[in-house]
């Protein structure tokens, strides 16, 4: 039973370790491409489309309250 609770943190922090390696290679592989790399570029040397998305802000829809201010700020 010790071993089994020993490989499962083990396998918890492979898992933690590869998510953030998969983050860090998303965000780095849509740098190269802000870089002017195209994608048939990166896939040459042998690079992969990520599989995940680099994390950041999410692009939503303005707030009701952001698109008043904006319209205000505009009329006068």
């Amino acid at each position: 039973m010790k071993n089994a609770a020993a490989s499962s943190v083990d396998l918890q922090e492979a898992a933690q370790l590869l998510a953030a390696a998969e983050q860090k290679y998303a965000k780095d592989y849509q740098a190269a491409l802000r870089a002017e790399w195209s994608e048939s570029d990166l896939r040459g040397f042998g690079l992969d489309t990520p599989s995940r998305k680099a994390g950041g802000r999410p692009r939503g829809k303005k707030t009701a309250r952001e698109t008043s201010a904006t319209t205000t700020g505009s009329e006068q």
